[in-house]
């Protein structure tokens, strides 16, 4: 255990460097998911029709499943190495929970508070 904390002392700038990196690419692809998928959890957590749902959430559901390296192994001759695949990657990674957790939301407001803002003139 002495070795690995030896290595992470010699190397700490190397370390937070990566770090840093990690989080900045992980935060990019997160924020862009929110801004695709809070807005359509919304609108599907409406009145609208079944099919719309299914195809969004099976969407969704299709980029979760595909492993990571395969993904990868996709994107790189799309967008070359660095961190547009990378982002991209997690970004698709990133939809499906984001999406169900959005959904979710706006399905379990109690009705008493959707009826009291209709009274007071709000729309769906």
């Amino acid at each position: 255990m002495n070795d690995y904390w030896t290595f992470l002392l010699d190397r700490y700038p190397d370390v937070l460097r990566a770090a840093g990196e990690h989080l900045t690419i992980s935060g990019i692809a997160v924020v862009l998911g929110c801004l695709v998928a809070v807005p359509l959890g919304a609108y599907i957590s409406g009145d609208r029709p079944g099919w719309i749902k299914t195809t969004v959430f099976g969407i969704a559901n299709v980029f979760q499943t595909i492993p990571s390296l395969a993904l990868l192994a996709v994107l790189i001759p799309l967008f070359g190495i660095g961190l547009r695949p990378a982002i991209f990657a997690l970004f698709l990674y990133s939809l499906l929970p984001i999406l169900r957790n959005t959904f979710a939301g706006f399905r379990s407001v109690d009705t008493g508070i959707l009826e009291a803002a209709r009274g007071m003139g709000y729309s769906g």
